[in-house]
C-alpha cells in the first residue's frame, strides 16, 4: 500500500464513515454475541441438567446445538419473499457456529471457573494469596526465605480484586475467575475493532456491506481465540495470561488506529501500555521495543523526532513502573520477578518444537497477511504484520523455558485477527444480476468456506466436548482438605497448593509449593527457612501431594541439587492418613493429586 493510499484511508476514516463514533455499533452487536454464547452455555446446562450428562443429554444437546447453527436458514425460509442471498446466509451459519461453540466453551469452563478452591493450576493458589496479602496490608513480596511470594508482578491480582470488590464478593475464588472470564470478553471486543480497522487499512472496506453481521461472527470466534486450548489455555484460570492478553491485543488495536487516524490521544494510550503491562506480567514490557521498532522503520512520512520521543516515552514508562515497585517492595521484588524468573534458560530445541505445535497460528498469520498486504514496497501495514510476526517469534524462543505453550498466546490471537480479517476477502460475494450462475455453483463456495471455518476450528483449539471439565469427585476432594484445617490455627497447618483455606481468616500462608518449586528449579533457593520451620515441628499438621514420588514438588528429582525438604520431613513429621486423588479425571495434574497428612513425630 503506498503512503498516498493509507493517506486516503485516512481521510476517509476522519470523514466519519469508520470513525471511533462508528465502532459502537460494532461493539453493541459484539456484546450482544457474547450474550447469546452466554445464553447457549445456560441452555446446554439446562438440557444436561433435565437429562443427564450421559448419552441422552449429549444427544439432546446436540439438538440443541442443530438448532442454533440452522436458525438462519428457518429465519430466511420463513422471511422469504425473494431469492435467498447465500453469502449473508453463509456468513449468517458462519455466525451461529461461533456463537454455538462459545457457548459450548463456557458450558464446558463452568465446572472450572465456579469452582470454589484454587487449585486448578500451579499459579492459582500465588494469585488468590496476594489478594490476600493485599487486603490485610500484607508485604506481596516479602523475603525469600519465606516462600511465600508470587514470580508475576501483581497488576492483574489487584485489579481483579478491585472489580470482585465492587460487585460485593472480595473473596471468592469463583467471583476471581468470573473475572477472568470478563477479560476474555473484554479482548474479544477490542479484537473486532482491531479487525475492523485491519480489513480497511488493507482496502477492503467497501466489501463490509453488513458491519453487524461481521460483528456477529468475529466477537464470537475472537472469545474462542482468546480461550483457546493449545495457546490460551489459562485465561479464565487464576493466573496473569487473561489481563495480559487484554493488553497486548489493545495495544496491537491503539497501533492500528494510529496508523488509521494519526490520533494523538491513541498514541497517548499506546504509551502507557508497555508501562501498565510491565506491572500486569513482566512479558508484556516487549511493546515498549515493538512500538519503538514500527516508528523508526515503517511509520509514513518518517520522523526521527517522533521515533526518538516514543522510544523514550514507552521504555521510561517500564523502568517508572519498575522503579514504583522496587520504591514499594525492594530486594524482595528483584528476587522474585527477575532473579528466579530470570534463571530459567532458554532450551531452543523446546522453543522450535513450540513453534511446531502452533503452526497453526503462524499459518493464520502469514495467510491473512498474504491476502490483505502489498510485498512490493514498505508500506506501514506491513509493518503492522511485521510487530505481529516478530512479536509472535519472540514469544516462541522465550516459551522454551517451559514445556507450556501459553507464552504464545497473545501472538496467536493476534494471527487470528489477521486471519479474520482476510476472510471479508475470501469470503463469497453474492453474484450480480445479470449473471447468476447455478444454484449449486452459488451453494458450494460458500458451503466450502464454512467447512474450511469448521476445520480450522478444530486445528486452532476452538473446539471443546459439550461435557464439565471437572468429575463429580473434585468436591469430595477439596472438602476433604477443608476438614483438616477445622478445629485449627490456620498458621500452623502448611498447604502445598490452594490458599482458599486461608482467605476467609486474613492469614497469609508460607511454604508455598509453586514457589519453592521455582526456586529449586532455577538453583535460586534459599532453603534455611523452610527446613527451621520443619525442624522446629512449626506446623501442626502439613498437606502435601507427591510425597512418595520423584517430582515432589519440594525436592524434584531433576533439581541439580537437592533441598532436603522430603528428608526432613520424614525425620519430623510422619504420615498419619492420605486423601485419595481425584477420581474421574485422566492424567492427574500434581494439584489433584493424593494428599499426604503429616503430623510431628513425638520428641
Amino acid at each position: 500500500m503506498e503512503a498516498g493510499a493509507l493517506h486516503t484511508i485516512r481521510t476517509e476514516s476522519r470523514a466519519g464513515v469508520d470513525s471511533t463514533a462508528a465502532a459502537w455499533p460494532l461493539f453493541v452487536v459484539g456484546c450482544f454475541a457474547l450474550l447469546l454464547s452466554v445464553l447457549v452455555g445456560l441452555a446446554i446446562q439446562t438440557v444436561q441438567g433435565y437429562a443427564g450428562s450421559g448419552e441422552r443429554g449429549i444427544a439432546l444437546t446436540g439438538l440443541l446445538l442443530a438448532a442454533v447453527v440452522s436458525s438462519p436458514l428457518l429465519i430466511a425460509a420463513v422471511r422469504r419473499r425473494t431469492e435467498v442471498d447465500l453469502s449473508v446466509t453463509g456468513l449468517q451459519i458462519a455466525a451461529a457456529l461461533a456463537i454455538a461453540m462459545a457457548g459450548v466453551c463456557l458450558f464446558a469452563a463452568a465446572s472450572r471457573i465456579f469452582f470454589p478452591a484454587d487449585i486448578l493450576m500451579w499459579s492459582e493458589g500465588e494469585y488468590v494469596a496476594d489478594i490476600g496479602k493485599f487486603r490485610i496490608g500484607y508485604p506481596i513480596f516479602s523475603a525469600p526465605t519465606e516462600f511465600e511470594s508470587f514470580n508475576y508482578t501483581p497488576g492483574s491480582q489487584l485489579l481483579t480484586y478491585g472489580i470482585a470488590k465492587l460487585a460485593g464478593y472480595p473473596t471468592s475464588v469463583p467471583a476471581f475467575r468470573v473475572v477472568q472470564v470478563a477479560y476474555a470478553f473484554a479482548t474479544a471486543l477490542i479484537a473486532t475493532l482491531a479487525c475492523r480497522r485491519l480489513v480497511e487499512l488493507g482496502g477492503y472496506g467497501k466489501r463490509i456491506t453488513r458491519p453487524w453481521l461481521w460483528s456477529l461472527f468475529w466477537t464470537p470466534v475472537f472469545f474462542l481465540a482468546a480461550t483457546n486450548a493449545k495457546t490460551n489455555p489459562f485465561t479464565y484460570l487464576l493466573h496473569n495470561d487473561g489481563l495480559a492478553l487484554l493488553l497486548s491485543v489493545t495495544g496491537y488495536w491503539l497501533l492500528l488506529e494510529y496508523m488509521a487516524t494519526r490520533s494523538r490521544l491513541a498514541l497517548l494510550a499506546m504509551l502507557a501500555i508497555p508501562g501498565l503491562g510491565f506491572l500486569v506480567k513482566q512479558s508484556v514490557a516487549i511493546w515498549a521495543g515493538l512500538y519503538a521498532g514500527y516508528f523508526w522503520c515503517f511509520e509514513e512520512p518518517r520522523n526521527h523526532r517522533r521515533a526518538l520521543l516514543v522510544s523514550l516515552a514507552a521504555f521510561g514508562g517500564v523502568g517508572a513502573a519498575w522503579a514504583v515497585c522496587l520504591i514499594i517492595w525492594g530486594h524482595n521484588f528483584t528476587y522474585w520477578v527477575v532473579t528466579v524468573m530470570g534463571h530459567h534458560p532458554v532450551n531452543p530445541l523446546r522453543s522450535f518444537q513450540h513453534v511446531m505445535d502452533a503452526w497453526e497460528f503462524f499459518a493464520a498469520g502469514i495467510l491473512g497477511g498474504l491476502a490483505l498486504l502489498r510485498f512490493d514496497r514498505i508500506s506501514p501495514l506491513l509493518g503492522a504484520w511485521l510487530v505481529w510476526l516478530g512479536f509472535l517469534l519472540v514469544e516462541s524462543y522465550t516459551s522454551g523455558i517451559a514445556w507450556m505453550i501459553n507464552h504464545l498466546g497473545p501472538g496467536s490471537m493476534i494471527a487470528i485477527i489477521w486471519a479474520a480479517a482476510a476472510t471479508v476477502r475470501w469470503w463469497p460475494a453474492r453474484s450480480a444480476e445479470t449473471d447468476r450462475p447455478a444454484l449449486w455453483s452459488r451453494i458450494i463456495p460458500v458451503g466450502a468456506a464454512i467447512a474450511l471455518f469448521l476445520l480450522a476450528s478444530n486445528g486452532l483449539g476452538f473446539f471443546r466436548i459439550p461435557a464439565r471439565e471437572l468429575p463429580d469427585d473434585v468436591t469430595r476432594y477439596r472438602k476433604a482438605i477443608e476438614r483438616e484445617f477445622e478445629g485449627m490455627d490456620p498458621r500452623r497447618v502448611m498447604l502445598d497448593y490452594g490458599t482458599w483455606v486461608y482467605l476467609p481468616s486474613g492469614t497469609v500462608s508460607k511454604d508455598h509449593a509453586a514457589s519453592a518449586g521455582e526456586a529449586g528449579g532455577t538453583q535460586t533457593g534459599d532453603w534455611s527457612g523452610i527446613l527451621q520451620r520443619i525442624q522446629n515441628r512449626h506446623y501442626q499438621r502439613i498437606l502435601v501431594r507427591g510425597f512418595h514420588e520423584p517430582d515432589f514438588t519440594y525436592d524434584h528429582y531433576i533439581w541439580a541439587k537437592p533441598s532436603g525438604i522430603r528428608a526432613a520431613l520424614m525425620a519430623n513429621y510422619g504420615e498419619t492418613r492420605q486423601i485419595p486423588a481425584v477420581q474421574g479425571m485422566g492424567r492427574l495434574p500434581i494439584w489433584f493429586k493424593t494428599v499426604s497428612v503429616l503430623e510431628p513425630k513425638t520428641p
